[in-house]
């Protein structure tokens, strides 16, 4: 049977190197803390200098633990019965007499990221699929529970830690050594040489533990006035969606314990607290969505690997050489991803701004790129790839006929290491997302037609758990300006009617795709609807809400009810789906 953990010793140093069974990505396992556990009861600090832990698997350092416990819990006694192995896992790797190092290639999301904040050192590779974020409040409805909340604090600063925290920031290599995450930055080409030459560098030099400090002022970082700045931290949660503001209050008032401590000792985090939120009614329906957006990678892609099965060429004409996407291509390098420059066609006519290229067969796709909302169909004898928000909208479309959706696929595996979730579409036709833009903004439009005051559309948008507002959506697909950070819940009262009238042309619009097979499956509408409009990850995924709320079958939400439909609304969505 295949372990989680390939062991290895070199000299004074110990290896242990994940490579998870059965999965593309690591996950921290009972199975991989059972056996960390094993090895490292035979670990003495007389034999050891070093225990390096790196990953095996392409992509992916630690991307989390395992989301079955969230899942398992019915109760808070069962919290400690669940998490005891990985607990003690995490633990074990802290409380080691021998240092530690966390060679990082890959994604380190959450858990994984947790597991890091517990050893000596930490180097990461400077590539694009190699970046830090902190998973368990923005896309979990959850808080860090292996010590993340301690520990994040005493190393990069309160400041950092609210960012990374509460408003989910993402930070590739570079960023997590400036602001103190990581001890140093590893060429993504020689990662495993420079590795070499680091820690026989660090062998040589002596090593020793690195103890997190332990007083205030470490924690609150140089010039922070953490009063004044928790003031403007509550504002923006006050801002914040209903839904979230207890857990990032919470979240908060955790941090601000860590910068005080008592007797020159960091507080250590109320157990029982941080605990509470995980197997919530919030928590499991925003788990289920990690699953949703799996069943929408394999509609588009036909895999839910985050391997290509082959690495990709792309030609890049020259005319598309200070093109956004391109910039991203170039920025940094991505393993499996070749460039060249594209050559002009025989006949004369200027090359395609992107060709990918099957080295094997020297069969190719040749794409055009739309980048900002736009109207768009996809042309005669090329694809599409779209990119509706820019750079802000982590979602992108490509429209391609049907048989070379073959030969793109490993393009579309690389893509969401990009930073983008790809929906395909094959066939003559107009974009899908952009059908649900007009649908979202037509029935707004609408209720103003009737009536309606713009201010409670977005209370009732934001009142419901929307994650943007229509005016933070219109300046990401128009380029319109965006409004300045709020500090308050916005403006307005509740216009139940609005809502509901919004959420019905959505999955009318939703229904429409599905049955006209521009959408393989249910789940590209939830991406596309979650991405673009924030829909609530705490209701879980869009399309199963509105089965919900079409049948009057609800579950329990602690911070709003739920949407009353008229039956006459309910009615003309059914007819419209089967016209």
């Amino acid at each position: 049977m295949t372990r989680p953990f390939l062991v290895s010793r070199r000299g004074p140093v110990l290896y242990l190197d994940m490579d998870g069974p059965g999965s593309s990505v690591n996950v921290l396992t009972r199975a991989a803390a059972e056996q960390l556990g094993e090895v490292l009861d035979d670990v003495e600090r007389r034999e050891l200098g070093l225990i390096v832990f790196r990953s095996l698997k392409p992509y992916s350092f630690i991307n989390g633990a395992e989301l079955l416990v969230a899942k398992s819990v019915k109760t808070m006694e069962d919290l400690p019965r669940l998490t005891e192995v990985l607990r003690s896992a995490y633990e074990r790797v802290a409380s080691l007499p021998v240092p530690t190092l966390a060679a990082i290639r890959g994604n380190c999301f959450g858990c994984g990221m947790e597991f890091t904040l517990g050893c000596d050192y930490r180097v990461a590779a400077d590539s694009y699929d190699t970046f830090f974020y902190m998973t368990e409040l923005r896309d979990y409805h959850c808080l860090p529970v292996f010590g993340g909340l301690s520990r994040l604090p005493r190393l990069v600063g309160l400041k950092p830690a609210v960012d990374l925290l509460l408003w989910g920031e993402k930070w590739w290599a570079p960023t997590a050594f400036e602001r103190g995450l990581i001890s140093g930055v590893l060429g993504a080409a020689r990662f495993e040489a420079e590795l070499d030459e680091l820690v026989e560098a660090l062998l040589g030099n002596g090593l020793h533990k690195r103890v997190l400090p332990e007083r205030a002022e470490a924690c609150a970082g140089a010039g922070l006035d953490w009063p004044a700045y928790r003031q403007h931290v509550e504002g923006r949660i006050k801002a914040s969606p209903p839904d979230r503001q207890g857990l990032y209050r919470l979240c908060l008032d955790i941090l601000g314990e860590t910068a005080s401590p008592r007797n020159g000792v960091v507080q250590t985090t109320r157990g029982s607290d941080v605990a509470r939120p995980l197997g919530s009614p919030a928590n499991r329906a925003a788990a289920s969505f990690f699953f949703i957006r799996t069943m929408a990678k394999v509609a588009s892609a036909g895999t839910s690997s985050t391997v290509p099965a082959r690495h990709v060429t792309l030609e890049i004409a020259p005319s598309a050489a200070g093109h956004p996407f391109v910039d991203v291509l170039r920025r940094r390098p991505i393993a499996g991803l070749m460039l060249r420059p594209g050559m002009p066609r025989g006949n004369g006519r200027p090359a395609p701004p992107l060709r990918v290229v099957d080295d094997q067969t020297a069969r190719a796709v040749n794409l055009e790129i739309a980048w900002g909302y736009q109207e768009v169909e996809k042309p005669q004898g090329r694809g599409l790839l779209y990119f509706p928000g820019a750079a802000r909208v982590d979602l992108c479309e490509l429209m391609i006929d049907a048989e070379d959706r073959d030969l793109l696929q490993p393009f579309l595996v690389l893509l969401p290491h990009l930073g983008w979730h790809p929906i395909v579409l094959t066939g003559a036709g107009d974009s899908a997302v952009n059908r649900l833009i007009r649908a979202y903004f037509g029935a707004i439009e609408s209720t103003l037609d009737a009536g309606g005051r713009m201010g409670d559309v977005t209370h009732s948008l934001w009142a419901f758990g929307f994650d943007h507002t229509p005016a933070e959506l219109a300046a990401d697909l128009f380029g319109s300006d965006a409004p300045p950070t709020a500090d308050s819940a916005p403006p307005g009262r509740s216009d139940p009617e609005a809502l509901t009238s919004l959420l019905l042309a959505l999955y009318r619009e939703g229904l429409y795709l599905e049955r006209e097979r521009r959408l393989r499956h249910a789940s590209q509408v939830d991406v596309i609807v979650r991405s673009l409009s924030g829909f609530p990850l705490s209701r879980g995924a869009f399309t199963g809400y509105m089965k919900q709320m079409m049948t009057g079958v609800f579950v329990s939400e602690p911070t709003s009810a739920p949407v009353a439909v008229q039956e006459s609304h309910a009615e003309a969505v059914r007819e419209a789906a089967l016209q």
